[in-house]
């Protein structure tokens, strides 16, 4: 899924979106685990993203790379509140 999208921003900021929706709806540790450990770690992509701020960094954007990097962070923190605000509100879904 991670290919598809051919942006590692939106499938950071789509997998903590996914990782905050699935720890807020308080399902079994089993469900969590294959979610978050399995999906959501594979759709999001650590180690390509900071490569990428490296890359912008060593190219004479110092400034740019930090903004990418400091963006990421707060917007992946923002999301994945959400994510979790969401799962929490729908959680009653699966535990009537």
């Amino acid at each position: 899924m991670r290919w598809q999208l051919h942006n590692y921003l939106l499938s950071n900021f789509l997998g903590v979106a996914i990782l905050g929706f699935v720890l807020g709806l308080n399902l079994s540790p089993r469900v969590q685990l294959i979610f978050t450990i399995g999906f959501c770690s594979s759709l999001t992509t650590f180690s390509g993203w900071i490569w990428d701020v490296l890359e912008l960094m060593r190219s004479g954007f110092f400034f740019r790379g930090v903004v990418m990097l400091c963006s990421t962070l707060m917007g992946g923190i923002l999301i994945l509140s959400l994510g979790f605000w969401i799962g929490k509100k729908m959680s009653y879904l699966f535990h009537p």
